[in-house]
């Protein structure tokens, strides 16, 4: 049976979700079941975790997901705090119990931006990828050797290095 003929079923649906968080290097793989999956020669580690309704609204800013981990969970309490400089992103497939793994769906790619503890479980908060592009970025141009404006005062280019003397002796063309 294909994932559409299963997702339609009322019968033989089963779903179960696929997360990967990506910081760096490193990959932690997660599966919503009792059991590891192993899909996409990966393997996922059975926990309970779970998300919200996954939505996409008119407001980007607002397009946020919370997954939900145990108290315990040694990644979820790497999200609690200073993260560091690199980004750890999430992307969620969907799939069902007793299709192949190449019937999965990604429901969802973002990455983490807050994780959040109380006694019964750690919420970590996801926004869409989407979303990275309405946010503002650096105001400042770059180039690549240098972000300064040229010949302004943290330049260190000396304007009389760069600079020709020259006499114009004729032109030729439009005249006012």
């Amino acid at each position: 049976m294909s994932y559409s003929a299963t997702e339609a079923s009322r019968d033989d649906a089963r779903p179960f979700f696929l997360y990967a968080f990506t910081r760096g290097a490193e990959v932690f793989r997660f599966a919503s079941t009792e059991r590891d999956v192993s899909a996409f020669g990966e393997t996922f580690e059975a926990t309970a975790i779970s998300h919200g309704t996954i939505e996409t609204g008119g407001t980007i800013k607002r397009d946020t997901l919370e997954v939900v981990f145990p108290p315990g969970d040694a990644f979820a309490i790497s999200q609690l705090g200073v993260r560091g400089p690199e980004v750890t992103t999430l992307t969620i497939w969907r799939n069902h119990v007793g299709l192949a793994d190449t019937e999965a769906r990604v429901i969802f790619k973002g990455r983490v931006i807050a994780a959040k503890p109380s006694p019964s479980r750690i919420a970590v908060t996801c926004s869409t990828l989407y979303s990275l592009l309405r946010e503002p970025g650096l105001n400042r141009r770059f180039l690549r050797t240098c972000d300064h404006v040229l010949y302004g005062p943290r330049c260190r280019a000396v304007r009389a290095d760069f600079s020709t003397a020259g006499t114009v002796t004729a032109t030729d063309g439009l005249t006012h």
